[in-house]
């Protein structure tokens, strides 16, 4: 039968195996017809494991959507993934993201293209296959494989119409997704439970839009005891305001040391106004 295309992670250093990514269905007896994404595992890059299914299209996709390719890398202590999709019906191909903990079951809950096709006329209109992202000068680069056509179409295009060019995209730091809050309504978000190791708090933020008056990205930190009352001195009306772009060290009345915290159950109850939220990272 017809395959798509293996993608070769690699070492996983998660897991602690080498790890490759295919179809796993030989195009044939996938449920619904559909190409389905499969994993293996070798210690030894000699002796693999029998193909695992671990994504295939659902309910929420395009009804004639399939996964073509599955490049994955392992960040921060997770796995993100640039899921194909591949529209049957007019052969779109474009990425989308995925998440997973444990190299296994993976959540999409974003399924709009993390890389949109181009307009009519570019070289990248129809078909974007993304590449492993690459953490290069403080941003996320995604090299990938753009054309304007799949298939049968370069049979209607002239020859010096058909186009197939290598494309970069790049994301901030951390900015695969993010948490947004806008000026007139402002957002709150509380963590879930956890405790930490390390000394200071730093937030990766950007402002949500730039040079039109919409006013200054601000976000501030409150934390919270278990029972989610705030800790004395680590207040919302105590911390002094973040305001930049990028990675930022959170203060409270320019005290920024939490070593007396470490270890502890705590919440993070962030107040973002006007900005993206990408990260946060006690070091």
């Amino acid at each position: 039968g017809r395959w798509g295309p293996p993608s070769y992670m690699g070492w996983d250093p998660i897991r602690q195996v080498y790890a490759v990514h295919m179809e796993n269905c030989l195009h044939r007896g996938c449920p619904h017809g559909k190409r389905i994404v499969g994993r293996a595992e070798s210690p030894d890059l000699k002796n693999w494991s029998v193909p695992q299914n671990i994504l295939l299209p659902d309910e929420r996709d395009p009804i004639d959507a399939e996964i073509y390719g599955f490049p994955t890398i392992a960040y921060e202590g997770t796995y993100i993934a640039l899921a194909w999709i591949f529209r049957a019906t007019n052969t779109l191909h474009y990425p989308t993201l995925a998440f997973s903990r444990n190299g296994v079951h993976y959540e999409r809950r974003f399924r709009e293209p993390l890389i949109q096709p181009g307009d009519h006329g570019s070289f990248d209109e129809v078909s974007i296959f993304a590449h492993e992202p690459i953490m290069h000068r403080g941003k996320v680069w995604i090299y990938y494989t753009g054309a304007n056509w799949r298939g049968p179409e370069q049979l209607f295009l002239k020859k010096e119409e058909a186009l197939r060019a290598a494309g970069l995209a790049t994301l901030p730091e951390d900015g695969f997704v993010s948490i947004d809050a806008g000026k007139l309504r402002p957002g709150i978000l509380i963590t879930r439970p956890l405790s930490f190791e390390g000394s200071t708090l730093t937030v990766n933020m950007q402002p949500a839009r730039h040079n039109d008056g919409a006013g200054r990205a601000e976000i501030k930190v409150e934390i919270l005891d278990h029972q989610t009352r705030p800790i004395s001195d680590f207040s919302l009306d105590q911390s002094d305001p973040l305001t930049g772009c990028g990675k930022l060290d959170v203060s409270w009345r320019g005290r920024s040391d939490l070593s007396a915290l470490a270890g502890r159950p705590i919440q993070l109850r962030f107040w973002i106004r006007n900005a993206k939220l990408y990260s946060f990272q006690f070091k």
